[in-house]
Order: structure tokens, then C-alpha cells, then sequence
């Protein structure tokens, strides 16, 4: 069984080949097209911030929290931390020395309180919002952020910058355009096989309740082949009243299960037989 299962997997995999992958085609052009278009919003990087920062949290725990007088300490005492730095490098103190001794990221605090470049678009609104204000070595005054109290400083910015469409990126779109037409072109191929299908349903089974079905017999044929049985059918039942958010599932219903979901391997086997991959 476990040999016949692997065998037939391999079948699928061959007829996705034959029939899907081999007739997709991507042009040049296509790839020319889709880079223009999408240039600015997917081909651009973002002028980047290099920064610094010194963070002080807010530190509240979850009995805090609840008691609004304890959190109001908790920011006070937290904001007057960050003042006494911030005070300490407007005279002129090494803003890096400083991070080392009172940030409290551990992350970045043995670098002096560098992140490193931080891109537009992809930085904590109220960084962006910051940065913007400030010249090169300029140091902001404290804000506040969901992380706690932060001095920034940034010291260099490089530009936006467009990607120029290089091998590795024509390579790359390539793989994505193939990728997006081999999907289109797979639910057509299964649109179109189940077509033509001939489908059989065991009605005065699946007229019955599941309760009293014994053994396990075929609920769908497929051209002349009996392809889904009794269990398998009754397994999915529940998780497809749940899908469709209904209390009992109509005859119709069933059907569709049936053809569009459970039979689906079994359709495929029998397209992969008709075209001959399986003398392959």
C-alpha cells in the first residue's frame, strides 16, 4: 500500500510537470513589464537612518498595570531617567558610553545603542517621525514609544535607491511570473478534468444516516471506477459542516464535497492515466 501510495504521488508529480510546468512559458518581455510597473513600490529601497539609541523602560508589572496611580509612578520615574541622560549628552557626554552604562536594550547596549541602518517605511512610527527632524549627530529629545523612553541619534543616511534589474533579479521575477501562471494554469487543468469527468454518486448511501452504514462501501464513481469510499467520505463530513457553517449538509453539498475536494487525487490519477505518464 505504502509502495502504491508513493508510486501514484510520483504519477501527480509527473502529470504537474508534463502538463503544467513544461507549458508555462515566461517571456522577456513580461519580465521587462513587470519590472516597470512595480518598480518604485517593489524594486526601490528606502532611504535608511543610521541610528542610535539610548532606551530606558517603563517598568510596570501586571499588578502595576491595574492601578493607575502605580503605573503614573512607574513613567514618572522612568521619564526622569532619561532626562538626567539626555541632559548629561546635550553637554557634550559620549552618547555611546552613556548607552553602554544606562540603556536598557540588551541587544545594543555593548554596541553603544547602534541598531544600525533602519529603512523608511520599515522603522517605529514615532523613530520616523523623530529622524525626520534631525541634521547628522543631532541628538533628539526623549520619546516615548510602546518599549519605553528613547534618545536618538543618527549619524549618516543613505538615499532611496532603485535595484537595477541584474540576472540574480531578471532570475528572480522570472521564478515568481513562472510560479504565478503554473497556479492559474494547475485550477484550469483541474476545472477542465472535472468537466469532463462522468460522475457516479451511491445516493442510497449517501441518502443514509452515517450511523447506520455498514462496512465501507463506494460513495462516488468516476468513469466506470469506484474512486471514494464510505470512511473516508464520513471523515470529512464534520469539518466541512464546520467550513460552511451549517448544522446538516444538503445531498448537494455532499456532492460537492465529494467531486471538489475528496475525489480530487483519485480525478488526477485517472487524468495522468489517459495521457499515458504512467508508462512513463
Amino acid at each position: 500500500q505504502r509502495e502504491e501510495k508513493y508510486s501514484l504521488e510520483h504519477l501527480l508529480d509527473l502529470l504537474f510537470r508534463k502538463e503544467i510546468v513544461e507549458k508555462v512559458q515566461v517571456q522577456d518581455s513580461e519580465i521587462t513589464v513587470f519590472y516597470n510597473e512595480n518598480r518604485e513600490k517593489l524594486f526601490t529601497k528606502p532611504e535608511q537612518f543610521k541610528v542610535s539609541h539610548i532606551l530606558i523602560k517603563i517598568e510596570t508589572d501586571t499588578l502595576q498595570k491595574g492601578n493607575s496611580k502605580k503605573a503614573k509612578q512607574a513613567e514618572k520615574k522612568a521619564l526622569e531617567k532619561i532626562e538626567s541622560v539626555y541632559q548629561r549628552v546635550k553637554k557634550g557626554e559620549d552618547f555611546a558610553a552613556l548607552a553602554r552604562q544606562y540603556s536598557q536594550e540588551d541587544g545594543t547596549r555593548e554596541k553603544g545603542g547602534e541598531l544600525g541602518y533602519l529603512p523608511r517605511g520599515r522603522m517605529l512610527k514615532e523613530f520616523e517621525e523623530q529622524l525626520s527632524t534631525l541634521q547628522p549627530n543631532e541628538i533628539s529629545k526623549p520619546l516615548k514609544t510602546k518599549f519605553g523612553y528613547h534618545i536618538l541619534k543618527y549619524t549618516d543616511k543613505k538615499p532611496s535607491e532603485v535595484v537595477e534589474l541584474n540576472k540574480d533579479l531578471i532570475d528572480r521575477i522570472k521564478s515568481s511570473l513562472a510560479k504565478d501562471k503554473q497556479r492559474e494554469k494547475a485550477d484550469d487543468y483541474i476545472l477542465d478534468q472535472k468537466k469532463r469527468a462522468n460522475y457516479v454518486f451511491n445516493e442510497e448511501v449517501l441518502n443514509q444516516n452515517p450511523d447506520s452504514v455498514n462496512g465501507d462501501p463506494w460513495v462516488l464513481s468516476i468513469d466506470n471506477q469506484d474512486t471514494v469510499k464510505f470512511l473516508k467520505y464520513r471523515g470529512e463530513l464534520e469539518p466541512y459542516k464546520q467550513y460552511l457553517q451549517k448544522d446538516d449538509l444538503t445531498l448537494e453539498d455532499e456532492k460537492k464535497l465529494l467531486v471538489d475536494k475528496i475525489s480530487l487525487f483519485n480525478l488526477l490519477v485517472l487524468a495522468a492515466r489517459r495521457g499515458g505518464y504512467d508508462t512513463l
